[in-house]
């Protein structure tokens, strides 16, 4: 991938490949490994197609750092970050979020956990339409 200055591990290259196609992928892999390196290529897919992506981190520190990261490496009329206490270009192309927040958001729209109706379904979709990607950084169980 001519997108990075360096040779993509095998892992990687599958994953980019996986998201080219269009379809979701699940990465599981140390700190450290280079998962970063698959969620910038799904941004650079969802900035080259006009959409909008969602990225959750577990931490407001977390979040707070990848909207500077993010705003430096893609400028910062195209980021937004919501935590709890911070709400900063909202309806951006990039929005760096906690878990929280976007668990908050579904609940928000009468979505919640299961759906009670379509009707539900059908606002949250309308709504979050032009998401192509969501990311979530860590995932516990």
């Amino acid at each position: 991938m001519s997108e990075f200055p360096f040779e993509l591990d095998d892992f990687q290259k599958e994953a980019c490949e996986i998201i080219d196609r269009g379809e979701s992928v699940v990465v599981c892999a140390p700190t450290g490994a280079g998962k970063t390196v698959i969620a910038e290529h799904a941004i650079n897919r969802a900035l080259e197609q006009g959409c909008r992506i969602f990225y959750t981190t577990p931490l407001k520190a977390l979040s707070n750092q990848k909207f500077y990261d993010f705003c430096e490496k893609y400028g910062s009329d195209k980021v937004g970050v919501l935590t709890g206490d911070t709400s900063i270009n909202r309806n951006a192309q990039i929005v760096i979020m906690t878990t929280e927040v976007f668990r908050n958001m579904l609940y928000g729209t009468n979505f919640g956990a299961v759906a009670d109706n379509l009707k539900d379904v059908r606002y949250f979709i309308r709504y979050y339409k032009n998401i192509e990607f969501s990311m979530f950084s860590y995932i516990y169980h």
